[in-house]
């Protein structure tokens, strides 16, 4: 119901598609398809980390460094996947 929402509510917006993908693409990738995506754009320099409460931010910057520094970063990610094929949205449907 959430995908129908936003989809329904922000029909010209990107926040119209769910971060992971549509439903229905997700059933169509095998396991191979998945790894590949998540290796290629779940990257610390493709991320974003939320602190919340009370913390100084030279200790958050120092164990974010320390922790996700570990993991390499990847090429120049896009913001939508080669090869994989957006819906097109109807027109005049509002």
């Amino acid at each position: 119901m959430d995908e129908e929402v936003n989809a329904t509510l922000r029909p010209n917006q990107p926040y119209r598609i769910p971060v992971n993908g549509w439903t229905q693409e997700m059933k169509k990738l095998n396991g191979t398809d998945r790894f590949t995506m998540c290796n290629e754009y779940r990257r610390p320099n493709n991320a974003v980390l939320v602190v919340a409460g009370d913390a100084e931010p030279e200790t958050v910057k120092a164990l974010a460094a320390k922790t996700y520094g570990k993991v390499a970063r990847a090429g120049s990610a896009t913001a939508q996947p080669t090869g994989r094929a957006r819906l097109v949205e109807p027109l005049g449907v509002l």
